[in-house]
């Protein structure tokens, strides 16, 4: 492992400590889903530490010090806004900034929600309306960008998948009583 990935992990395991083990997890599984792709290790490093501004309240400056400005500037161009209260404007900001940010911050988008689906499906949890709609709106803008790993295609089933449960889902759903 090189020297940036072994900062990085380092970095976030501190970051993130005991109290965050879901958002470590997720952490370290992007970084591993981007080395699986064959990335270099600061785009392996970025992955590591995509989410680490918005979960721990490690600035951006800091991960400027510590691992320059590529990997900073791609963090931040990762990082949701949270001046913007509502949640589809601060998506769509958000889409909008890894976008402008480039073929890098995409494919660790895409990386993102394909671990974010996994972690859904592992769990068998039901993900929320809105959620899968940024989703399928983030991978619409990964093809429309040129991106085309495995991760697009594996976003791009994993909704299917979930939009072919959603009717059986809701009529297994009991009927709600009458009104009186």
């Amino acid at each position: 492992m090189s020297e940036i990935i072994e900062q990085a992990r380092a970095f976030i395991d501190a970051a993130y400590g005991a109290t965050d083990a879901k958002g470590l997890a997720h952490s370290r599984e992007v970084g591993d889903l981007l080395a699986a792709l064959g990335c270099d290790e600061d785009v392996v490093a970025t992955g590591l530490l995509h989410d680490v501004v918005e979960d721990t309240g490690t600035d951006v400056e800091t991960l400027r010090q510590k691992f320059g400005d590529q990997i900073a500037d791609l963090v931040y161009a990762l990082s949701e806004d949270e001046a913007i209260a509502d949640y589809a404007e601060r998506k769509r900001a958000l889409r909008e900034g890894v976008a402008i940010a480039g073929p890098t911050a995409l494919t660790i988008s895409a990386a993102d929600k394909v671990s974010r689906l996994r972690a859904a499906d592992r769990a068998g949890k039901v993900v929320p309306e809105r959620k899968l709609l940024h989703y399928q709106q983030t991978a619409d803008l990964l093809v429309a960008q040129g991106i085309t790993s495995p991760h697009v295609a594996e976003i791009q089933r994993r909704l299917r998948n979930r939009r072919l449960q959603r009717p059986a889902e809701a009529a297994a759903a009991p009927a709600a009583p009458a009104a009186g």
